[in-house]
């Protein structure tokens, strides 16, 4: 028996030294070396974190957080993987307008789509007075008084 972390017992190696960790961080197609997941694979674990949002203009509401999604999904080795966007967040509204909301982040896996939504552009406080977006997280109300 072996004591790992204050535990007696057996030492589980949870990926035996064989894990593989993706990254992408732009938009376009995978690169040929990811175009598919590694021969033992048995799960692909992904967070997809989309733009976030820009302010209201004139003492407008704040821009909402892009959405996040953390999924498993089953798979096997040799899935297809296809294109990716990573979703730019979006602009401070002028003076008497809604910010403009981030854009959706997405990843095609295996013929599906996977898509988080971006966040919700903030209301403004001018006229005409606009409220928050809707979004992967709504945009902050606007200020009427």
């Amino acid at each position: 028996m072996a004591t790992n972390g204050g535990i007696i017992g057996k030492i589980n190696n949870s990926s035996f030294g064989k894990g593989t960790q993706t990254t992408i961080t732009s938009s376009g197609p995978t690169s040929p070396a990811l175009a598919a997941t590694q021969p033992g694979t048995r799960v692909i674990q992904t967070l997809i974190l989309a733009g976030g949002a820009g302010g209201g203009g004139d003492g407008g509401g704040g821009g909402g957080a892009g959405g996040l999604r953390n999924i498993e999904i089953n798979a096997s080795g040799g899935v297809a993987l296809g294109a990716a966007v990573v979703g730019a967040g979006g602009a401070g509204g002028p003076a008497s307008a809604r910010g403009v909301s981030g854009t959706d982040s997405s990843i095609v896996i295996s013929c599906t789509t996977y898509t988080s939504t971006g966040g919700g552009g903030g209301g403004s406080d001018s006229t005409p007075v606009s409220i928050g977006a809707d979004g992967g997280s709504g945009g902050g109300g606007n200020n009427p008084g």
